[in-house]
This record gives structure tokens, sequence and C-alpha cells, in this order.
């Protein structure tokens, strides 16, 4: 691979200052930047799934080539298969994924850094002592949700807890030696992106799972009935993806008890966050300022109501524990004015997407539309990919505005670069396409159907498409638009 990264002599770019809070004064610090959305599972390679390993830095590398400032992924939490492995249905909103660690010799940290590995314990215990206990029970009570374990064990008695804390003693310690390589390796890696002038957008699931060591720890903070199961649960009422609305199943917060301890939960959670990436994309932002809330034991979100959600104050807790507020706001769905307004309050971009954005003039994707403060995107994890969405999803009337919209009739072979040609040469201040868009790939590389629980999140790029001939091509549209990487 040809690391060496591609260069545009007359392009603008620097950093320009603003007001704290704002867009220009956190990590994205350049007028116009692009970017990647490839999720770590999704990586090539001989294991399983993506790893933290050879691959990913290569990975960056062809980012460097290909002159991207922004490499984002999908969350890097646990998955569970009983949820289809989804990473945004987790164990822990705190924990990494061990599927990702690169179990060799020279690179398991802690046994050549036993003070690293006792500070890593010691700064993380708040989640990771609660987590490797967690993990462990659920191995010795053969995968049973913790609503089903021992009474003593599921209300957390403290007798009960130092027993099985003593018991498992060397079990427990495993957890925490692979959560502390698990954390040595990404930051390995994502130090390698930064010296290659990319920064690292993370993903952080707005809600967690009922069977999690996150409930179980604090049940006080959601919505649970005395045996610990929801009372409610969390989705979106019928839209673009579903007639019947997406049923997620995650417990509802009890915001006044998450008020109560100043947002104490929260704030611990986004400062792992941060320290795992250089900026968080929160996932249904809208649901901080109100949520659907469906009764348990429903079958679809149809039956749901509205709740308000205290979101404006979360996000002031949030300015003054991190006053560059380095976050994105995912607004897409059901946005209504006091979701804008608690975005634009706290200086948030949002995000906009072009497969959204051929329904007539007005269309807030369309990129006449699109604003400087934002996110644009070709499609997102949930969307098919371009090239699928053209062949197998787009009605007339949106082949119609697309055709208009270029000027020309689209093609199944070149629409995918039509496309990321819009996207890139709009006002939105970052551009993201998917990788599959970038390769040009069908149906067959989408990553999520909403609504749906198989078949979801398996997608690996092809190793042989990673080519520096594709990198120079990218390189050539970003440095077009103005966005090139030049560090």
């Amino acid at each position: 691979m040809d690391t060496d990264r591609h260069r545009c002599d007359d392009n603008p770019l620097g950093p320009v200052a603003g007001p704290p809070g704002r867009w220009t004064a956190g990590p994205l610090s350049c007028l116009r930047a692009s970017g990647i959305l490839l999720h770590v599972s999704s990586l090539p390679g001989p294991d399983r799934t993506g790893t933290f390993g050879p691959a990913a830095h290569r990975f960056a590398d062809w980012l460097a080539t290909a002159g991207q400032r922004y490499w984002q992924v999908l969350p890097l939490n646990p998955t569970d298969p009983v949820y289809g492995d989804s990473p945004y249905r987790s164990p822990s909103a705190f924990a990494i994924n061990p599927s990702f660690v690169v179990h060799r010799s020279s690179l398991i940290v802690h046994r050549s850094s036993p003070l690293s590995f006792r500070r890593f314990c010691s700064d993380n215990a708040h989640w990771l002592d609660d987590y490797a206990l967690y993990r462990v029970l659920k191995r010795k009570f053969h995968g049973l949700a913790w609503t089903d374990w021992p009474v003593r064990l599921r209300r957390r008695e403290p007798a009960a807890i130092r027993e099985v804390t003593d018991v498992f003693s060397d079990e427990v310690a495993e957890v925490r030696r692979e959560q502390h390589q698990a954390h040595a390796q990404w930051l390995a890696l994502r130090r390698h992106c930064n010296r290659l002038g990319i920064r690292i957008i993370g993903d952080m699931p707005i809600y967690v799972n009922d069977d999690s060591a996150d409930v179980w720890a604090h049940p006080e903070l959601f919505k649970l009935d005395r045996r610990g199961r929801p009372k409610f649960v969390a989705g979106v009422p019928p839209d673009y993806f579903s007639p019947t609305g997406q049923l997620w199943g995650n417990p509802l917060y009890r915001w006044r008890e998450h008020a109560r301890t100043g947002f104490a939960w929260w704030l611990g959670r986004v400062e792992r966050q941060l320290a795992l990436f250089d900026l968080v994309r929160i996932d249904h932002f809208r649901g901080l300022a109100g949520y659907w809330q469906v009764p348990a034991g429903e079958h679809t979100a149809e039956r749901g109501r509205w709740v308000k959600a205290p979101g404006n104050a979360l996000l002031a807790a949030l300015r003054r524990r991190f006053p560059r507020m380095p976050f994105i706001a995912e607004d897409l769905g059901t946005i209504t004015p006091d979701v804008e307004r608690m975005r634009d309050r706290f200086g948030l971009p949002g995000t906009r997407v072009l497969q959204f954005g051929f329904s007539g003039p007005d269309n807030p994707h369309l990129p006449a539309n699109v604003p400087e403060n934002c996110v644009f995107y070709t499609g997102t994890h949930d969307n098919n990919t371009v090239r699928g969405w053209f062949e197998h999803d787009a009605t007339g009337a949106e082949k119609t505005g697309l055709a208009q919209l270029l000027g020309r009739r689209p093609r199944p072979g070149t629409v995918s670069s039509d496309l990321a040609r819009l996207v890139l040469a709009s006002r939105a201040r970052l551009a993201v396409l998917p990788l599959p868009d970038v390769l040009g790939l069908g149906q067959e590389a989408r990553m999520n159907r909403p609504a749906t629980t198989t078949g979801n999140w398996r997608w690996r790029v092809p190793g042989r498409l990673l080519t520096t001939a594709a990198a120079r091509r990218l390189a050539e549209l970003t440095c077009a638009s103005g966005r090139a990487n030049n560090t």
C-alpha cells in the first residue's frame, strides 16, 4: 500500500476560531472536510470479524492516501447474538467488544505494562467492576438475563455481591484484562490515525439494553417494575423505514432521577466516549427532547406516545464538563421545533442524508437546502447503498428528481459517484461517504435493514477493493471539493 498522502496545493483549508461550544471551536477545526463511514467489524482480515489489528492500521493509511480527515465508526460496545449482534443493543454502554482484540503475544499489553493495567482498572472502576462481574455471572447462569438470577444477586445485596466477587475473582480479573487490552489496542489505532491527520468519529446509542450491566447496576435510573423488567420500551413511530414504526425494546430513562444526580451517569458515559473518540455522534438525538414511549408487551411501536425529556438540562451539564461540545446530533426522523432549538442552542451540527433528498424543492436533504453546520451523508448504516437504493428502492419520482439535479439521466454504474460528488460539493462542513458508496457496491454491501432482526451487521469489505488507485480517485474528488487532508 502506498501510504503517501494526497496533496492539493491550492487547498485553502486552515483552522478557524469561534466561540466556545460552536462547531469551529471543537475537534472539527477545519472549514471543510470529508470522511468515510466504515465500522470496525467490516474491515477485511482473516478473523471472524474486523479487528483493531493490521488491517485497521492499513485502512487508516488508505484513508490518508485518499485525502480524508475523518473515519466514522459505529458503536464499539460488545454485541449479543440474541439481538443479531447489533452494536446498538449492547450489554454495556462503556465496554469495548472483545471480538475486536487481536490475540497475539506481541500485542498483549497487560503483561508488559502492569502499572498501566492497574491505572486503567482504577480510572474505570465506576463501570468496569460491575461489567466484569456481570459478564462472569452471565456465564455462570448460562446466559440468563439478570432479571432471572437468584433474588440476592438480582437485587445486588452487598453480601451476595462480595461473595461472588471473591469466588470468581480470577474470572472477574480476566474480563478486566480483556477490556484493558481492547482499550490499549484501540488507542494505538487512534494514535496512528491522528498522526496521519485523521480524526475518529464515534457513535453513542441513546439507549442501553434491559439485560445489561448498566441496568443491573443502576435500576433506579430506568423505568422498571419490581422485578427489574421494563414498564415501557423505546422505539419510534411509523416512518420512512417501517409503516408500523420501530420497536427497539430498550428500557426508558427515569429522567427525574438522572437530573437529581446532576446527570452523573451520563457524564461518566460521555467521558468514556471522549476517551476513545475525537468526536461523538449522539444517536437518536431527538430522544433527548422527547421520546416515543411504548408500553412493554406491544408487538409494534404504533401504540406509543411522545414524552418530554430534559435534553436542554443534560446538554448544559455536558457543556460545563466538556466546553468544546465535540458532538454531532443525529437529528433524523420526526424532528420538531423543540429539537431544532435544542440542537442550535448548543451549536451542534445536525445530520442530512442525500438519499432522503428527492421529494421536492423544499426537502431539507436536498443539497441546495443543506446548512453549513451539518454532516452530510450519501447514506447511513441504516440505508441501502446508493447503488442498491437506485436499483431496488428509489421511486420513479426520486429518480426523476435525481436526474433533474444532475442534468442527465443517472445510471447504476455511476450513480454512487454522482451522489458522492453532490455531497462533497455541498456547503456542509463535513461530508461523510459510507465505504460501499465510494466503491460503487450494490445492496449486497448493505449494513442494516431497520425493523429487521436477522442478516444485519455482517458485511465485510474485500481487501482487494482497497487499492491505491481507488484511494487516489477518492482523493481527486475530495481535492476538487476543497476538503482534502493536507496534514
